[in-house]
């Protein structure tokens, strides 16, 4: 056995120890018999407060993780969108931030079919159709080559910076091709 694993043994232990006697003591304490009523509605009254503010907020995280309801945080703004020729396909460019002081940041594009329009919260969960990602900072545009052929056009940033970027050759079906171009 290594000495840091003898030393996190001998940790647990006194840890275990103290937790035993404090353990001990607060049982001691409660059924001393001159004090058992006073400290049972002590008890009592800190249960009736601390109780509903843990069963809201237990409720809080299960409908927002759980079930979805979180939304997913974060600002999306819609920069542009372009209709393929046929009318089939729409091209959307869209900003999502979020995350305070260590934020996060990226514009995205997305290919949907005409039948399913872009949904912010679509895009928040599932992320389907999503074809590009890049870093803040760059612009992002879109044109139609022709019917099942989109471009996308992004600059990078000066400086020292930098930038990630995700390209998808393909939409989610394999049927508009997707050219890339750092301008």
């Amino acid at each position: 056995m290594d000495v840091s694993a003898k030393q996190r043994r001998c940790f647990v232990c006194q840890l275990a120890c103290v937790l035993r006697h404090f353990i001990s003591t607060v049982l001691r304490f409660l059924y001393d018999k001159g004090m058992r009523k006073p400290i049972f509605y002590y008890l009592a009254g800190i249960l009736t407060v601390v109780a509903p503010i843990v069963l809201l907020w237990g409720l809080n995280l299960m409908l927002e993780n759980a079930l979805g309801f979180g939304g997913g945080g974060g600002n999306y703004d819609v920069k542009s969108t372009s209709l393929s020729p046929d009318g089939k396909f729409v091209a959307t460019v869209y900003s999502a931030m979020g995350g305070g002081a260590a934020g996060w940041c990226s514009i995205r594009v997305t290919v949907n079919p005409q039948s399913e329009p872009f949904s912010v919260e679509r895009e928040k969960t599932e992320g389907k159709y999503v074809v590009s990602t890049v870093s803040c900072g760059s612009q992002v545009e879109t044109e139609w080559e022709g019917e099942r052929n989109l471009l996308i056009a992004y600059t990078v940033p000066g400086g020292d910076s930098g930038i990630s970027i995700y390209k998808k050759p393909v939409d989610w079906d394999g049927t508009v091709k997707i050219r890339y171009v750092e301008k």
